[in-house]
This record gives structure tokens, sequence and C-alpha cells, in this order.
């Protein structure tokens, strides 16, 4: 017998941002810069998460916060690196952030990219109940990426089967996190080889690293890496904290390095 039992999820909100069967356009400022605040839409009842819908277009690569209030103060999620959106194509992600939004509160979006005035669609639909585990968090924060060029961390692998070396993600991490999410971009680069990827995240001083988590994806011969979709990954991460990532894939021909999208979720 069975001991699944279903999610218990006692409500849908309507999606939010939506006219006419499109996202709401989201503009990004000049190059490198976050643009204006818009509107997504006020929530219906008090959501324990929310899914977000992106797709970020034009072949450049997207950040993306989710506020409270149109100033970006309050944020409920920053820096976010939306995965594969340097590609040339448009790219559509859905992820679950388990991060609750009061009943009436207006969410509110800015976007940044590596070049002037792209347009990043957005939506999202909140969720009242559990799916799949009860923890919630206060907001999820992106880690290792440079502003100043809208880039995410890069992770080079080792070649046939080896490991490459601990990249530094971050050098002391600013808040303690309950949890991180991850995923895999392409670094910016539209070519490569199709081959599995994995991909060991670090904890500690360099030299020193010790295990914190694993993830396995992989590359396409074009634009894209997986799993795009950030994995929700529970783990320990106090303040101060040195966090590192390394990779091993079968080779390592030009445009096999992959840079990883990862968040931090604040308990």
């Amino acid at each position: 017998m069975s001991n699944w039992r279903p999610p218990v999820v006692a409500r849908y909100d309507d999606i939010k941002g939506v006219s006419s069967n499109t996202g709401t356009w989201v503009t990004s400022g000049s190059a490198n810069t976050k643009g204006a605040t818009v509107s997504l839409g006020s929530a219906a009842f008090d959501s324990d998460g929310f899914f977000l819908t992106a797709g970020a277009g034009n072949g450049w690569n997207t950040m993306l916060d989710l506020s409270l209030d149109s100033g970006a103060s309050d944020l409920l999620v920053s820096n976010y690196y939306l995965p594969n959106s340097s590609s040339l194509s448009q790219i559509w992600g859905t992820t679950w952030f388990p991060v609750p939004v009061k009943s009436g509160a207006t969410v509110y979006c800015r976007t940044g990219s590596g070049t002037a005035a792209i347009v990043t669609t957005v939506s999202l639909v909140g969720c009242k109940g559990s799916i799949g585990y009860q923890q919630r968090f206060s907001r999820a924060v992106g880690l290792g990426n440079d502003l100043s060029s809208t880039v995410a961390p890069e992770i080079a692998n080792g070649g046939s089967g080896t490991w490459g070396t601990f990249q530094q993600i971050a050098a002391s991490t600013a808040d303690h996190y309950a949890a991180l999410m991850v995923a895999f971009d392409n670094d910016q680069v539209n070519t490569g080889v199709n081959q599995d990827i994995t991909v060991t995240l670090g904890i500690g001083a360099s030299g020193s690293e010790k295990t914190l988590a694993i993830v396995r994806g992989g590359r396409l011969p074009a634009y894209f890496a997986f799993p795009s979709a950030p994995q929700l990954l529970f783990v320990d991460v106090p303040s101060g904290s040195r966090l590192s990532a390394k990779a091993q894939a079968a080779t390592t021909s030009s445009g096999n390095d992959l840079a990883l999208s990862i968040l931090g979720l604040v308990a």
C-alpha cells in the first residue's frame, strides 16, 4: 500500500499580471541597470507562496526583483537571475517560491538586463496550502551574481569525468539561509556539447570546502542548460558562510562551462 498522500492545497489565486493571455511587460533600464517597478496585481487572500512565470527575450541575460512596494525596498525576491535568459530565443520558466503574501498586498516587479530596454513578461499565481512541504520563508535572495554586468556566477567543469576546482559563489553570506534554490544556466554561450553535468555546492574556507548539496543536470548542444527551474534544497547556511561550487562533465570543449542561478531562502 502506498504511503503517498496528495499535497494539501486549499486554493489557487487568479493569475496576476495577465491581460489578453499575455504577461505583464516589465522593461529593464539602461544596460545593467534595473528599470521602473510595474504592478502585477494584488493577492485575493493570504497565500503561502506563489508561482512566478517569466519570459525573457532578445537573448540578453536578465535579473528580476519582486517587492511589496513600488520603491522596491520591501523585497520578496531580489536579484533572481533568470536561467538561460541569454539564449537567442525567448525563454519561459515557472518557479515556485514558498514566500507568503498577505491578502490585498500588491506585488511589484522590476528587471535589469545586459543591454537597455529588454522586455520580460511576468505573471504570478498565489497558492494557499502545502505543496509537498510546510516550510515557508520571508524572502529569496540571489547569490553570487555580478550586478555590474548582469551575469550569474560561472562554474568551470573538469574534463573526462574529473572535477573542476571550487569556484567561489559568495565570500560571506549576508543572511542565514534555511534553503537554497539552484538552477543551471548556459553561461551566455549558445553552443556546447550534449552531456550530463554534476555540480557540488560547498561551504567553508578555500581548500577546506565541505559538501553542502549535489545537483545533477546537463547541457544541450545549443542554448540550454538544465534544470532551468530552480531546485529547492533544504540546507543550513549560517550568515557569514563562504559558498562555492565545482562541476564534473564528460568533456571541456568550448562553451561547456556553465553558470548557476542560486537563491538563498531566509527563514
